[in-house]
């Protein structure tokens, strides 16, 4: 794992860095891809899950944040490790749903929490520039592999 960057973000782009002042702040969201969502309504109009297996349990993720720099650029298609500042839960019985970053994993009540580490495609990563603030706001859009 690479080390935690100096300026305190937990954010870590393994495979794409994350230059200084360019993630104070950032917001991160995870949420189901668009396949991973698969139901139908029956002739009698009961809402049932089509979705065979753990396949398409993947995520996808919206990084963002307006600091004094932008992230490295990349071109869509290039797949990156997320260490993610967004949190997991899952039940102390249950069986962690990905790996957590390393000093992540705490426990609350009968709860774990983690950060996960995900292999993810960046997918898009528009970019902007206010030029009387000199605010570079940026977004990073993923999805796991």
């Amino acid at each position: 794992m690479p080390a935690l960057p100096d300026e305190g973000t937990l954010l870590i782009l393994d495979g794409m860095g994350v230059p200084l002042y360019s993630t104070r702040g950032a917001t991160q969201t995870l949420e189901p891809i668009e396949g991973a969502r698969q139901t139908a309504r029956t002739i009698n109009g009961e809402l049932i899950d089509l979705t065979i297996g753990p396949e398409f349990q993947k995520f996808r993720s919206t990084i963002s944040c307006t600091d004094d720099r932008p992230p490295r650029h990349l071109w869509p298609g290039q797949v990156v490790t997320v260490y993610c500042v967004c949190d997991l839960v899952y039940p102390s019985a249950g069986i962690a749903p990905r790996t957590a970053a390393p000093g992540s994993l705490r426990a609350e009540g009968d709860f774990n929490i983690i950060r996960p580490v995900l292999e993810m495609m960046l997918m898009n990563n528009p970019a902007s520039f206010a030029e009387y603030e000199a605010d570079h706001s940026w977004t990073l859009e993923f999805e796991e592999v």
